[in-house]
């Protein structure tokens, strides 16, 4: 979900984000993104915002960020990421890609627990997972298709072995395999 206010944007360039976004921002005045996990001031560059419940993570590919979390201030360049997962300290990487891979139609995930990749394909696919039999604690590195449900749920769930079947309810039931 996205937000702004049409009649101040001329001076005062701020969307409020819940969720995730990628933006290509032309140099100029200063341009905020504002999310519940933190703010993110630019001028001129491009880079992904994902912010969903107790997730947070930035990545800068081109130009450079400010990110304010709190108290806390960093800056962003080309390549760099930054991420805070369930309050846990906030981790800082180089990334190699031109862009976010679910612009292409893929999800990626690096080093996240299995609860970020089952909230994403929810999302992605509008259904509902039971996740009582599994831990969702579980770490998870890899990527789901963002166009074919059964190839997202074999890549992902294969991989941790964890069976899955769509209950009365209309929703995946998922199991560690045996």
């Amino acid at each position: 979900k996205l937000t702004y206010n049409e009649e101040t944007w001329a001076e005062n360039r701020e969307v409020t984000l819940d969720g995730e976004a990628f933006f290509k921002v032309k140099k100029g005045s200063t341009f905020k993104v504002k999310t519940t996990n933190g703010t993110i001031t630019v001028l001129g560059t491009q880079f992904n915002v994902n912010s969903n419940q107790d997730f947070f993570e930035v990545i800068c590919y081109e130009g450079k960020v400010q990110v304010n979390q709190g108290s806390e201030n960093h800056l962003l360049t080309q390549s760099k990421s930054l991420r805070k997962i369930n309050g846990n300290s906030l981790e800082q990487w180089n990334t190699n890609t031109e862009n976010p891979t679910w612009i292409t139609g893929e999800n990626s995930f690096k080093s996240v627990p299995l609860k970020y990749v089952i909230f994403a394909l929810e999302k992605q696919y509008q259904t509902k997972f039971d996740v009582s039999m599994i831990d969702v604690k579980m770490i998870f590195t890899g990527s789901f298709s963002s166009n074919d449900l059964e190839v997202a749920l074999l890549s992902v769930f294969k991989t941790m072995r964890i069976d899955y079947y769509k209950n009365d309810k209309n929703e995946y039931v998922l199991r560690h395999s045996k």
